[in-house]
């Protein structure tokens, strides 16, 4: 922490438990680009349905708008209507079930590494020597055991989320670029500065806000135990003012970084949804500025544009926001792998074996106490 601290935010545990579930995590990606090239597929079986609805020739799209069209020629449907939302359902269809699959398949990512972080800090604990666990304050190794882990699971969690919808956000871009070139590169261009600029905030803001709730919380963590665990003492010396202060303070500074990291996480919505309003806005004025004609023979694939723009919003917004959640869930990885990893005195495996007491065990020169 000391280093990441000095260094800013480091990954070293990020690749760590990413490279502990390889083929894991390989299988989420396999699912998460065949559910983005459905989303892809999803967004264009929009453009036949528009078309017949406006009377549009067949076959008067494009690229993968074009494929649709011929698809829609091949079901053995005589109606052009009732074929292309046959198609278009059978396509949201596909894809809804493919993401569901994808979703649970890293629901269960999530819960085992959840589960092997907490067992690896517990087996890691149990073979500590008893130095090590008398000179650790209880509260900070139940924090390492209990908390830290869940971080753990949530930047994987969230970490696999934000790919998702990195592809999916390449998928619906590859078919606005069949429609809209122009106005697809604007997009990108949008979609390169809201991601700089999150990733500024992520780096420079949500990071330390991360690691001041890390450290407030385990704060919290050992000033709730020791009172507990020594209420009795606590009572009779009448000094639980003291410890309800302390506890107090570091609950209010835990407060204070919750607010400004939920405020800082609420940013990436608002952001994006005006930069998609003035886009839309813009390519609609434009094109009809520029001709009249050629605009209404185009609101067919204009439909199909604005279709995926608001397929698209959601999943840009998420990134901007997953990726301030992974960089504040960071300082407890870090911790989790630190405490994996580190340095710990180990207890020594004894070097006698004792097959049988014969008499009796004596204890010479020992004391007990509690």
């Amino acid at each position: 922490m000391a280093q990441a601290a000095e260094h800013g935010p480091q990954y070293t545990a990020v690749r760590y438990f990413l490279g502990r579930y390889k083929p894991l995590y390989g299988s989420i990606m396999v699912a998460t680009l065949f559910s983005s090239l459905l989303e892809s597929i999803s967004v264009a079986a929009f453009f036949p349905l528009f078309s017949s609805l406006l009377d549009e020739q067949p076959g008067s799209g494009a690229g993968i708008l074009g494929i649709m069209d011929r698809m829609v020629e091949i079901l053995p449907i005589s109606s052009v209507v009732v074929a292309s939302s046959v198609l278009l359902l059978s396509a949201f269809l596909l894809k809804t079930v493919v993401t569901f699959l994808r979703d649970a398949l890293t629901a269960y990512a999530g819960a085992r590494v959840l589960y092997d972080v907490k067992k690896q800090i517990m087996d890691r604990y149990a073979g500590a020597s008893y130095e090590h666990m008398v000179n650790s304050r209880q509260g900070t190794l139940v924090y390492n055991v209990l908390s830290a882990p869940n971080d753990v699971s949530a930047l994987l969690l969230s970490g696999s989320r934000m790919v998702a919808s990195i592809f999916r956000v390449f998928a619906i871009t590859a078919v606005l670029i069949s429609i809209l070139p122009l106005a697809a590169l604007a997009l990108a261009g949008l979609g390169l500065v809201y991601y700089l600029l999150i990733h500024i905030l992520s780096r420079k803001v949500t990071y330390y806000l991360g690691r001041g709730k890390a450290r407030t919380a385990a704060e919290q963590n050992v000033t709730a135990n020791e009172f507990l665990n020594g209420i009795r003492q606590i009572i009779a010396f009448n000094t639980a003012k003291r410890w309800i202060d302390r506890f107090d303070g570091h609950s209010k500074q835990f407060s204070g970084y919750y607010v400004k990291e939920q405020i800082w996480l609420a940013v990436p919505r608002p952001t994006m949804e005006i930069f998609g309003l003035v886009l839309m806005v813009g390519i609609i004025l434009v094109l009809r500025a520029s001709d009249s004609g050629v605009f209404a023979e185009r609101l067919a694939t204009i439909g199909v544009f604005a279709v995926a723009l608001v397929q698209l919003m959601p999943s840009l917004t998420s990134i901007g926001s997953l990726r301030m959640a992974i960089m504040s869930a960071l300082p407890n990885m870090d911790l989790a792998h630190q405490t994996i990893t580190g340095p710990v005195t180990m207890r020594r495996a004894g070097s006698r074996t004792l097959k049988k007491f014969e008499h009796q065990i004596s204890f010479e020169n020992v004391s007990f106490g509690y």
